[in-house]
């Protein structure tokens, strides 16, 4: 019941399923489902591994990740805490669009609920990155708290898994 509701709840992410299924078709070697997740990995000889994305390990599209070839399994333990950060903005989203929705009514009303769901998860991105650079971060990217917290999990998992 509560994978039901979280589902329910999380629906802006399937979109991201979507952009695994477009990186597959175009430029993937595999993919897999870690449910409710689609793993797509990158071909070695893919136009992304050739260019932009050769110095990078994984991304997250919501239920989408998608991984450069031949990364070890900790990259994905990141990525897996990227979801469950997602998965927290899209319920925030959620209940940001249903006061909007409260107040506004309407067809507005109705957009902006649907737009404060869908873009949540980007929007805590960006600000955590804006606010890595306020702080005057070294790296807005890695300074930005939501990465903070990916590489500090993925760390913590891995040590429990041992050897």
């Amino acid at each position: 019941m509560k994978t039901a509701i979280r589902m329910i709840f999380c629906w802006p992410l399937f979109l991201g399923t979507l952009v695994a299924l477009i990186v597959r078709a175009l430029w993937g070697e595999s993919m897999r489902w870690d449910a409710p997740v689609l793993v797509t990995t990158l071909s070695p000889t893919s136009w992304p591994m050739r260019s932009w994305y050769r110095r990078w390990g994984g991304t997250t599209f919501g239920y989408g990740i998608m991984l450069a070839s031949e990364q070890p399994p900790d990259v994905l333990l990141h990525e897996e805490v990227h979801v469950e950060q997602l998965e927290a903005a899209s319920i925030g989203g959620f209940f940001l669009g249903l006061l909007v929705l409260l107040g506004m009514r309407g067809a507005w009303g109705v957009g902006v609920f649907f737009l404060c769901w869908v873009t949540s998860g980007w929007f805590a991105y960006i600000g955590a990155s804006i606010a890595a650079s306020l702080r005057s971060e070294p790296n807005a990217y890695r300074g930005n708290h939501l990465e903070e917290a990916a590489y500090n999990a993925t760390e913590v998992k891995c040590r429990k898994a041992g050897p």
